[in-house]
């Protein structure tokens, strides 16, 4: 954690037990009104080197997790639909588009299934990266596959809730007007 981070008022604690404390209630409590509920920012942009904003998170995967993404954990089984990716890097990569994060950790490993969402242009920032910065030996997530993915959850939402309200639906006799 570095108290010099200028973003500060997007957090809710430095303390992963307390954050993780109300993580999951939060999500219940929201989207029992009907709002769908989304976790901000996956992962680590409290713990940038030197504060800096959108600067890179240099920590061992376990911490960044068991710190960083301790609210993860509670507001996934409660159940909640959306997550955004931050603009940070880690460990010098772009959080967005990170496949060890968004798919091996965030899908994997916590067991989010819902939709991961980009905070404002961060797949813009981090494909500057890329051409700036292209390694052959990273492996890269595929836009246009993460953009296939969220096409199919929304057809497939549609669908289910289509069908659903199909056969709730009283259909009504109107006479023609004359």
């Amino acid at each position: 954690r570095d108290y010099r981070w200028g973003r500060t008022y997007e957090s809710y604690s430095s303390d992963p037990t307390l954050v993780a404390s109300y993580a999951g209630g939060m999500v219940e409590a929201m989207q029992a009104e009907g709002i769908v509920a989304t976790t901000k920012h996956f992962v680590g942009d409290g713990a940038t080197a030197a504060g800096i904003d959108r600067g890179d998170t240099r920590l061992a995967l376990e911490v960044l997790i068991d710190e960083h993404g301790a609210g993860y954990k509670p507001a996934i089984a409660a159940g909640v639909q959306t997550v955004m990716a931050s603009f940070n890097s880690w460990n010098g990569e772009k959080v967005h588009g990170n496949k060890e994060l968004l798919t091996d950790v965030l899908r994997g490993d916590l067991g989010f299934e819902g939709f991961v969402v980009s905070d404002w242009n961060g797949y813009g920032l981090r494909r500057q990266d890329l051409e700036q910065h292209e390694s052959k030996n990273q492996e890269k997530a595929d836009p246009l596959a993460s953009l296939l993915d969220l096409l199919e959850k929304i057809i497939i939402f549609f669908f289910l809730n289509f069908f659903e309200l199909i056969n709730e639906a009283k259909l009504v006799d109107t006479p023609p007007n004359s």
